[in-house]
């Protein structure tokens, strides 16, 4: 338990908490605690901090605003992944029915099947996984 004028000693910021908020609430805490006397020391960087009040709610503010940023960021990337699964085909429409036809040509049959699918863009196994294996060998 801390008593007025103790110091509270931590390798860095994260140790009192995993958000801002979580952080910005550890320092009231010892603040409460302490009676107002108590500091902080960051061995991180080697500073002794004393808890102002108002400093204390412009942090909580910009840590709001950090944590809103957040929120909202994540919420884009989640919605702009929504309609993928996986990477986009190399091959498409025309290019498809090309690689096809010429996957299971047998006049292409002296070709190996990377030759075959180098023509195209694709290894071997993307061209095995796309059209099956080829006929004739």
């Amino acid at each position: 338990m801390l008593r007025a004028g103790d110091s509270l000693v931590v390798v860095g910021p994260e140790v009192l908490g995993r958000s801002a908020q979580e952080i910005l609430q550890a320092l009231a805490e010892l603040h409460e605690l302490s009676h107002g006397e108590g500091q902080v020391i960051d061995l991180s960087t080697r500073q002794t901090l004393r808890y102002n009040s108002e400093a204390a709610a412009m942090a909580r503010f910009v840590a709001r605003g950090a944590d809103r940023l957040l929120h909202l960021r994540t919420a884009a990337g989640r919605k702009a992944a929504s309609g993928r699964s996986g990477r986009k085909g190399k091959l498409l429409g025309a290019a498809w029915e090309e690689a096809a036809r010429d996957w299971r040509d047998p006049e292409l049959r002296n070709l190996s099947n990377g030759e075959v699918a180098e023509r195209h863009g694709l290894s071997a196994m993307s061209m095995y996984r796309y059209f099956g294996p080829r006929s004739g060998g």
